[in-house]
């Protein structure tokens, strides 16, 4: 497991994956986590929310309470909570989501969702 710095930059508190890094792994995050850099594995964060910055490139399945996207997502993202895609997202696989969910406009979404009731939740 690779050990992520403290960011205080976009988010209040957390980790940060930084804009030079490169990481191919497993990360499970009990804090916020932004991804500025290049990930490729799995993200679990169910208590959390996962942010992909506007110039991330990430290959990984992500579990997490909520997904924010506004780079580049190849995988399957889970958002207990929800999920959002901003204008600038690319994502490429699956999203499951058992709360709301937001494409804004100028997002490419190529894949399929699936939008569970909370009792079929089964990744808590």
């Amino acid at each position: 497991m690779a050990s992520i710095s403290p960011s205080a930059s976009k988010q209040p508190s957390g980790s940060r994956l930084g804009s030079t890094t490169r990481l191919i792994g497993d990360i499970v995050a009990d804090e916020p986590l932004l991804i500025v850099g290049k990930f490729k594995g799995t993200i679990e964060s169910k208590s959390n929310e996962v942010t992909v910055a506007e110039k991330a490139e990430v290959e990984a399945d992500i579990v997490a309470a909520k997904v924010s996207v506004s780079g580049h997502v190849k995988g399957s993202v889970t958002g207990l909570k929800g999920a959002r895609f901003t204008g600038t997202a690319v994502m490429t696989g699956k999203l499951t989501t058992t709360s709301e969910f937001v494409v804004e406009k100028g997002a490419v979404f190529r894949g399929q969702v699936d939008y569970m009731s909370e009792g079929n939740n089964n990744h808590k």
